[in-house]
């Protein structure tokens, strides 16, 4: 059989697009991706802070409010120029204190 003989489906008919072609469904593979991150990441959610962290972590840039505007507008209130990164340990900091 040519493949100018295989029948076709109809348009936007998904699932037998899908199911024609032996693929599976995006919704299926996105599923499957997100349960496999969430089993490879579980042992680290009870995890500590690990060597360096603390100093990250625990600077007073990330103790007030107004530590938010040092690690965007105050070089050397971190170890590390990372404003990013550090806007959101800020933010960690103030939902969940200082427990990893």
């Amino acid at each position: 059989m040519t493949s100018s003989q295989l029948p076709v489906p109809p348009r936007g008919d998904a699932a037998a697009a899908s199911a024609a072609s032996g693929r599976w469904p995006m919704g299926v593979v996105a599923a499957l991706v997100a349960v496999v991150t969430l089993a490879a990441y579980f042992p680290a959610l009870s995890g500590d802070f690990l060597w360096d962290d603390a100093g990250h972590v625990t600077s007073p840039a990330l103790q007030s409010w107004s530590g938010l505007g040092r690690i965007w507008f105050e070089v050397g209130a971190t170890q590390q120029y990372y404003p990013l990164l550090h806007t959101a340990f800020w933010l960690e900091h103030r939902l969940s204190g200082d427990s990893a």
